[in-house]
């Protein structure tokens, strides 16, 4: 109980489970990891160490997942993470390497229910022998069939009818693109957040695991309640009057200065920019701006469509910013299309990052004349949505040589071209350890957002 912990901050255990054997089991959070080891991401990467054996395919039983919330998560604290840390699926090297590290994400309730269920941390290891989802409640741990779920329901429909079974839980899930391994996927916390990027979600699917529920009532134990209610309330009073434009806005209240300084891939002047996916546009497709628990601002917007050829489309994952900028490299000047493209990526679990990255290389292939049909399937490619959605879905389900091709990443596509992505593709990005790069700090002006995650993250900007 609460009274009887000296873990403040945390809840005091770590929950093992074996996916082959289906078996669990809770071990206490060592007081040494918490002291040495900074937040979910530092224990994430300690437990990591310990666990994976070297030269261990990403995709093999023996490659642990590691889920952890570190001693804010569960709190009333605002921009606490969920941090997932296991040998990523997508290759860093041409010579078949990958890499180790550790994806972030928000979350609606997944890391608040985690820790009232009582665990900071979740290892995963094995491969269920039947679809499966792992749920985590008030100290009841089981792996649940998911015979319903797999193949059948996408992310967001998997998480509802979770969160329908369990009122109020948190809900991890992957979408077919997870399921068909490809390796780039993505998971997405409570149908809000990405959840990473790199191919976190196909290491997910390769063990069977379709989604992950955690609820519980606990509570996160703290040292001096009054203290730190005070010193949360100094922190709110310092926040910006524009933190209440965000609230109504999302991250496009700051598009101003997106457009002139931070993510302009320069393909159109400001004005055209501003004109496709200003705040003009963006109000026409906002539903709702939505935070995570505590959080004082509202990153994630959910869109409708409500007129057009994709008129009813719904999406809730994701701010503006994305169809914005892959918008743009698309040379799609209607946002709802954007929309579309995004609405497709975040039900399958695809990132639109690297699916977008790649569609456009693809098409700037055969549009400059540098393949032909032999290369795209007998694909006759256009600048156009339907090209677009075409090629997503070859990628999604791995159908035909090259959507294998694109499910494998950068150098498989390379390769299936006969080209070079590092050296033909540049715009705004770069590829880095087999990735597009998100905030490169070589390749855009040198803000904030860039230092510190293009420079200062571990992981890098990718």
């Amino acid at each position: 109980m609460i009274g009887e912990t000296s873990y403040f901050g945390y809840a005091g255990n770590i929950l093992y489970v074996d996916l082959t054997n289906e078996v669990v089991k809770r071990e206490p959070l060592d007081h040494d990891l918490t002291d040495q080891f900074i937040g979910g991401w530092g224990v994430n990467y300690r437990l990591i160490w310990d666990l994976l054996e070297p030269g261990v395919d990403p995709f093999s039983p023996g490659n642990p997942i590691i889920i952890g919330a570190g001693p804010l998560a569960g709190t009333v604290f605002g921009g606490s993470k969920i941090q997932g840390t296991t040998k990523f699926a997508l290759p860093a090297t041409e010579d078949g390497r990958f890499y180790v590290t550790s994806a972030i994400s928000g979350s609606n309730r997944f890391g608040l229910m985690l820790k009232n269920a009582g665990y900071d941390h979740i290892v995963i290891t094995g491969r269920a022998k039947r679809p499966v989802y792992l749920e985590v409640t008030n100290d009841s741990v089981a792996v649940r069939d998911a015979s319903q779920l797999w193949g059948k329901k996408d992310i967001y429909e998997a998480s509802d009818e979770l969160s329908r079974l369990y009122p109020d839980c948190g809900v991890i899930a992957i979408g077919k693109a997870g399921e068909n391994l490809v390796r780039s996927a993505m998971a997405i916390t409570d149908k809000r957040m990405h959840f990473g990027r790199g191919g976190f979600g196909a290491v997910i699917g390769s063990k069977n695991l379709k989604a992950i529920v955690a609820h519980g009532v606990r509570g996160v134990p703290l040292f001096d309640t009054k203290k730190y209610m005070s010193a949360l309330n100094r922190i709110y009073q310092q926040m910006p009057k524009s933190a209440k434009e965000r609230q109504q806005m999302g991250s496009h209240a700051g598009w101003n200065s997106m457009i002139s300084v931070h993510m302009n891939p320069g393909l159109w002047s400001v004005f055209d920019w501003d004109k496709y996916y200003g705040i003009a546009r963006f109000l026409e497709v906002k539903k709702d701006v939505r935070a995570c628990t505590g959080c004082w601002f509202g990153c994630n917007v959910s869109y409708e469509i409500k007129d057009g050829e994709f008129a009813g489309t719904q999406t809730e994952t994701g701010h503006f910013l994305w169809p914005a900028v892959f918008g743009q490299r698309l040379g799609l000047t209607d946002c709802r299309e954007a929309l579309k493209l995004l609405d497709v990526a975040n039900r399958s679990g695809a990132c639109i990052s690297t699916m977008g990255s790649l569609i456009d290389w693809i098409t700037g292939l055969y549009i400059e004349g540098l393949i032909d049909k032999k290369r795209t399937d007998g694909l006759d490619i256009k600048r156009d949505i339907k090209t677009y959605l075409n090629l997503a879905g070859k990628m999604i389900n791995r159908e035909g040589a090259l959507g294998k091709a694109m499910a494998d990443g950068w150098f498989s596509t390379s390769e299936h071209m006969g080209r070079d992505a590092r050296t033909d593709y540049i715009p705004g990005t770069g590829i880095a350890k087999g990735t597009d790069c998100i905030y490169p700090a070589r390749m855009t002006k040198l803000d904030s957002m860039r230092f510190s995650m293009g420079l200062t993250n571990p992981r890098g900007g990718y």
